[in-house]
């Protein structure tokens, strides 16, 4: 499925041969992410949930998934990010903290330090060479901040008129989105730059973002938002100033246009680029789980796959050949698809 296609023809699919994770909490997963530390067989998958716990998963290539950690926090983590080394990982916690689990303490101290003044929404590990082992956290505080685990005070703090949605980090693309659908992208460097800021035109609030590399270079070349109305707002930036904007309906593959003509109330609720092929991964509250081919002036749909369960968050592992996702408003399952499935 990961080839180069542009068919418009899709493939439906059931779930009946993913992979089940059974020893799960009764509770909604808040966030999930596969670690960047993975050998041939195995990659482990860090999840939060509304129960207050966080837990990690030892997904192997042999089909058998092991529950590696499993911890109760006092308060709801609403995002993770793994350290760019993958030997510990960063939790957004309701409580107004930046949170760190460090796995190579023999201890599993979870370090914390209080740096909103309300929720945090986002965090990021940062990969860009002049924020090294920096960390960016979005909060309902309405401001955005970088921190540096070695100092009490944040490098860089960025205000803004509306609550952060969602944000999204890759080398030296950064992208934060308001409540309000602001979106501002920044360019990582000596400095911190605002490159553009512009309002979404879907006039609905953004709930997850992705940043895409170009096939050719490697290197962050825009963005898609995915919006509680089902729409996804796609902005190819590279070596182009005058940026192409693509407006996708929520269940339309194909034929998309600058301004959608028909609403609908299927919520997107993630966003996730294959780290080789590119290929997009979208999830809804319908139940489906879509995936795109996407180009500079074109979408179009690869596979879908139809779940009985809205599906709220997913994510791909390192190489690209797990795929994870997990179902349900009032009862959690995971399901792992392997690159045979795709």
């Amino acid at each position: 499925m990961w080839g180069e296609s542009t068919s418009s023809n899709t493939t439906v699919a059931g779930t009946e041969n993913d992979i089940e994770i059974v020893d799960t909490p009764n509770s909604i997963v808040s966030a999930m992410e596969f670690s960047p530390f993975q050998t041939i067989r195995r990659s482990f998958l860090a999840t939060s949930y509304h129960d207050l716990t966080v837990r990690i998963w030892e997904v192997r290539r042999s089909r058998k998934i092991e529950r590696k950690l499993a911890i109760a926090l006092p308060a709801l983590v609403l995002d993770v990010s793994w350290s760019i080394d993958g030997k510990g990982f960063y939790m957004a916690s309701g409580d107004n903290k930046l949170k760190f689990l460090d796995l190579e303490n023999s201890t599993l101290m979870c370090r914390s330090r209080e740096c909103h003044i309300a929720p945090v929404k986002t965090c990021n590990a940062i990969k860009e060479s002049n924020y090294k082992n920096c960390v960016m956290t979005g909060s309902w505080d309405k401001t955005m901040k970088i921190w540096d685990p070695r100092c009490i005070v944040p490098v860089v703090t960025i205000l803004f008129s509306d609550k952060i949605a969602c944000a999204d980090v890759d080398d030296t693309m950064m992208v934060v989105c308001t409540e309000q659908g602001r979106i501002s992208v920044y360019e990582l460097g000596n400095s911190i730059q605002m490159v553009k800021e512009l309002i979404t035109p879907l006039q609905s609030e953004p709930s997850c973002v992705a940043i895409f590399r170009d096939r050719i270079t490697g290197k962050p070349a825009g963005f898609t938002i995915g919006t509680l109305e089902g729409y996804m707002f796609t902005l190819y930036m590279i070596d182009n100033p005058n940026y192409v904007a693509l407006v996708l309906r929520g269940d339309v593959a194909t034929n998309v246009t600058m301004t959608p003509s028909i609403k609908t109330n299927t919520a997107i609720n993630d966003v996730k680029f294959h780290p080789v092929h590119h290929t997009l991964a979208v999830t809804r509250s319908n139940g489906h789980c879509s995936f795109y081919n996407t180009e500079p002036n074109r979408i179009s749909m690869l596979s879908d796959k139809l779940c009985q369960l809205p599906i709220m968050k997913c994510c791909f592992n390192k190489d690209g050949k797990i795929f994870a996702y997990n179902t349900g408003h009032n009862i959690s399952k995971y399901k792992i698809l392997t690159r045979k499935q795709f």
